[in-house]
């Protein structure tokens, strides 16, 4: 989303400099975003630009910026308010025109109120703000995305995948919650295409465990009794479902196998799945 906004903005023709602010230790934030001169501290052989230098005319990508320490945050605010770096080492400053784009995978107003975060800095960077919904919230998503990952992986690695099948595409889609988001897709897809064999589509089998449990365990079951019986327990109605779908994958997959006189290079044909996947499958569901 950042990317985006970059890209379609005045300032398109200078650099998009994204910072992880979580990967920055606190002792390292001054020259990480401020830069430092040559002998500014043990270690500082050659001068070197911050991030804020490197993204004048720019846009600044703050990611992940409640992870910031409160002695952090004040030093960005005052680099904000003043618009101007000054490096390490250095008794002179320079005047930055820096779009700063700030992400936070928490609610920062909550971690004003437990003295997280400040909340002159949280005015500062909230003067628009743009609330990108979660995945779950936006299904109708999940198959352009998949489509354009899976896209993307062809050209990567070589692979020549014919697409997604629909069945496939209905497991994604439906009845999980992608608590990872993009990235999880984005996982999922490249996993999938990697076990996926050549010139054929992603099927249901090529996706991990975890997200073929959470399908609806009749778009699965060849044959369902009139008023079928389960054991609810205390589990919650997702891991019901999950439960029974396994205990449905493992009957398939032991009949599959029974079939193929035991031979699992001819079961994963009948289900349509190559053998890696069969073998993982079978040491997942505890399968001999």
């Amino acid at each position: 989303m950042a990317r985006a906004i970059h890209e379609m903005s005045q300032v398109r023709g200078g650099s998009f400099v994204p910072v992880d602010c979580g990967a920055i230790p606190e002792t390292l934030f001054e020259s990480e975003l401020f830069g430092h001169a040559k002998g500014a501290f043990t270690g500082a052989a050659t001068s070197k630009v911050g991030f804020f230098e490197a993204a004048d005319n720019g846009t600044l990508f703050l990611d992940e910026v409640c992870n910031l320490s409160y002695t952090s945050q004040q030093k960005l605010l005052r680099v904000i308010e003043e618009r101007q770096v000054q490096q390490l080492g250095t008794t002179t400053s320079r005047r930055v025109n820096v779009r700063i784009i700030a992400a936070s995978n928490r609610s920062l107003e909550k971690d004003v109120e437990n003295r997280l975060f400040r909340v002159d800095l949280l005015h500062r960077l909230k003067e628009v703000s743009v609330k990108v919904p979660a995945l779950r919230e936006r299904q109708e998503d999940v198959a352009y995305l998949a489509n354009r990952f899976l896209d993307e992986f062809k050209a990567q690695l070589g692979l020549s995948c014919s697409g997604i099948s629909r069945a496939a595409m209905m497991v994604l889609m439906n009845d999980y919650p992608w608590p990872g988001n993009v990235r999880e897709l984005r996982n999922v897809i490249r996993q999938a295409a990697l076990t996926c064999e050549d010139n054929q589509q992603i099927l249901p089998g090529h996706l991990p465990i975890t997200i073929t449990g959470a399908a609806p365990v009749a778009a699965a079951t060849p044959a369902v009794a009139a008023e079928p019986q389960f054991d609810l327990g205390n589990e919650s109605l997702a891991d019901i479902i999950k439960r029974y779908s396994q205990d449905l994958e493992r009957q398939i997959i032991e009949q599959a196998v029974k079939q193929a006189n035991g031979n699992k290079v001819v079961a994963a044909k009948l289900l349509q799945i190559d053998y890696k996947t069969l073998h993982r499958k079978r040491k997942v569901l505890g399968l001999s």
